[in-house]
């Protein structure tokens, strides 16, 4: 039996609560939710400046197929839109991303291609 374990996800710098939301900083979840065509709500740390009130911003997270590329964003405000689910990553740690968890029914592929 191996004792080999898998290692956790990085965290990010900062946790976010938002009462009534159910929030989640699985990134490769969120990863796979946007490949699938999901549009995803989170919250991404704006500013640090004035810590210990930090300012965070609702952005959209989603992929766009004909870029290419994935888009985190708000009102004009891009915090990311590169290839690749490494950026990916390292983005959403940088911005200590929390999205929604959604409630994706079983036919959401067939609903969204």
């Amino acid at each position: 039996m191996s004792t080999e374990q898998t290692p956790n996800p990085p965290a990010p710098k900062y946790e976010f609560k938002a009462k009534g939301f159910q929030l989640s900083t699985n990134y490769k979840n969120l990863w796979d939710l946007i490949m699938q065509g999901a549009r995803v709500p989170a919250w991404v740390l704006y500013s640090e400046k004035y810590a210990p009130e930090l300012i965070w911003d609702l952005v959209e997270i989603k992929y766009i197929e004909k870029f290419n590329n994935y888009s985190i964003g708000t009102r004009g405000m891009s915090y990311s839109g590169l290839e690749g689910y490494e950026e990916f990553e390292e983005t959403c740690i940088h911005y200590s991303i929390h999205f929604v968890v959604p409630m994706i029914p079983s036919d959401f592929n067939q609903d969204h291609n």
